[in-house]
């Protein structure tokens, strides 16, 4: 068993992943919408959530077999089954980057290279 001093001397090894997201604009970026566009949302705002933990292939495609049939849920089916917001992990706006732009960076401000 491991207790809590055993960490001072143990390193776990655990599995670790990271996801980057690479977008695409199909927006007119220089020019104004009628809505806040997703890279404009206010900080706090969740974008998308991720189910915190994996999920099988029947649990992912909502079927009882591999094979396909009428009464496939599609991954809806294991979504509608989580009873608590606790399995998500939501994808938050932080824009506190933007706050060092000199003149501001609230609205048409988008990302350039």
């Amino acid at each position: 068993a491991i207790g809590p001093s055993d960490f001072v001397s143990f390193y776990p090894v655990a599995d670790w992943c990271e996801r980057n997201l690479h977008c695409n604009f199909e927006e007119d970026l220089p020019k104004p919408d009628v809505t806040p566009r997703w890279f404009e949302a206010e900080s706090g705002t969740a974008l998308f959530s991720i189910i915190r933990d994996p999920i099988d292939y029947y649990q992912y495609t909502g079927r009882d077999s591999s094979v396909v049939g009428r009464g496939d849920g599609g991954g809806q089916k294991f979504i509608d089954s989580i009873n608590t917001l606790q399995n998500f992990i939501p994808a938050k706006v932080d824009r506190s980057p933007s706050l060092t732009i000199e003149g501001g960076c609230t609205t048409a401000c988008y990302p350039q290279k």
